[in-house]
């Protein structure tokens, strides 16, 4: 999996959010390493999205202030295979969390426009 570095040097990648229908939705994602999480969503998206609740989740922020996310389900198209995760809700544009780098080495080329490439680790395999 590839993708680019923006202008403001956020390594993004396109992460394919699988319908029922069969349908894929392309999202942008910033990767966040900080987040343990596969990914979040502002409320907008998962409702466009449809994508069923399953319930809330602590969380700590960045900035240490603690708060109760709501926690959804959802299929994404990931290295070739089809991944149920839980998508966290959040403000904000879509966040790639270190969930769902978990046995993959990324790789950031941090300059604009600069290549991002996600592949599965040697090790993991």
């Amino acid at each position: 999996m590839t993708g680019t570095v923006n202008s403001n040097l956020e390594a993004t990648v396109t992460v394919n959010v699988l319908l029922p229908s069969g349908a894929a939705v392309s999202l942008e994602a910033v990767i966040d390493t900080g987040f343990n999480g596969f990914l979040t969503l502002p409320a907008d998206e998962i409702a466009r999205l449809e994508l069923p609740a399953i319930g809330f989740v602590d969380a700590v922020l960045g900035d240490g202030s603690e708060v109760e996310l709501a926690t959804f389900r959802a299929r994404l198209a990931w290295e070739g295979q089809s991944r149920d995760v839980n998508i966290l809700e959040a403000e904000g544009g879509p966040l790639l969390g270190a969930g769902l780098l978990a046995d993959c080495e990324l790789t950031v080329l941090f300059v604009a426009n600069g290549r991002v490439s996600i592949v599965p680790s040697a090790a993991a395999s």
